[in-house]
């Protein structure tokens, strides 16, 4: 057995993985970047999850993830990789926050598996779109993006 560290760190454009929508209009469309960065001696796996969802707007919100490559937590220079959820489109219904968080709510369900060793980076992009319901009008939703590395 070896020692070492398992160490992963991240950036994003609010200055954390803490994402909030509010006064939801239909149509109404967001997107971020984060840019993780593993700096661990030893190899480990790094997922994608969130823990829960404050607010009944993520009912109504089409999510989707997806990973690749960029420097910008804009993502003006984001090019993706892969879609570990969501890759039919931003207008699959049933695709929602709600539902992400249904299936991917720890490191065990999450999304994005990647095998990292050291000095490594991957950029995650996080984007929505509010369903044309009506019922989404005014609403709200708050939530905390993980990504965690385990041996």
């Amino acid at each position: 057995m070896s020692s070492g560290t398992v160490v992963l760190t991240g950036s994003a454009a609010t200055g954390s993985q803490f994402f909030t929508a509010t006064n939801g209009i239909p149509g109404s469309t967001a997107f971020t970047c984060v840019i993780t960065t593993y700096t661990g001696t030893l190899p480990a796996t790094v997922r994608m999850y969130i823990p829960a969802v404050t607010g009944t707007l993520g009912s109504y919100m089409v999510f989707r993830v997806q990973s690749g490559t960029g420097s910008n937590t804009d993502c003006s220079d984001f090019t993706a990789t892969s879609t570990p959820y969501n890759s039919t489109g931003m207008r699959a219904s049933s695709q929602t926050l709600a539902n992400f968080v249904s299936t991917s709510s720890t490191w065990a369900t999450g999304v994005g598996t990647w095998s990292v060793t050291t000095n490594a980076t991957r950029t995650w992009k996080l984007e929505w779109i509010i369903q044309g319901d009506d019922a989404a009008q005014g609403q709200s939703a708050t939530f905390t993006a993980r990504w965690e590395a385990q041996r």
